[in-house]
């Protein structure tokens, strides 16, 4: 299967949107559940702050679903008002394994 790039910059998603949305596309996996459809993921400036750094986070805890999300390699969360508490949260999770193939992460 094709991996797909998603661009939904400049968006009011908001935490909540980010929980309901994003959480659940960050690991959709491929028809014969190969890894995640999704190779690059932007999502700058869509106000979804702390929280839904959290909820992003948890989706892709390899604790917590059963296909990692593997198939990412770029991933844009600039703009999105994240302070030094989520950034510790993303880096917390890079290293218990979240995102295993990510080259490329965009805070600023």
């Amino acid at each position: 299967s094709e991996l797909i790039n998603l661009t939904i910059s400049s968006n009011p998603v908001g935490s909540e949107g980010c929980h309901e949305t994003f959480s659940k596309l960050l690991c959709c996996s491929t028809p014969k559940g190969e890894g995640s459809l999704l190779s690059q993921l932007h999502i700058s400036s869509c106000s979804i702050g702390d929280d839904g750094i959290t909820s992003l986070t948890t989706a892709a805890a390899p604790s917590t679903t059963h296909n990692i999300c593997t198939g990412l390699s770029i991933l844009d969360l600039s703009e999105n008002s994240i302070t030094k508490v989520g950034a510790k949260i993303i880096a917390e999770s890079l290293l218990e394994g979240a995102w295993p193939n990510l080259i490329e992460l965009k805070l600023a």
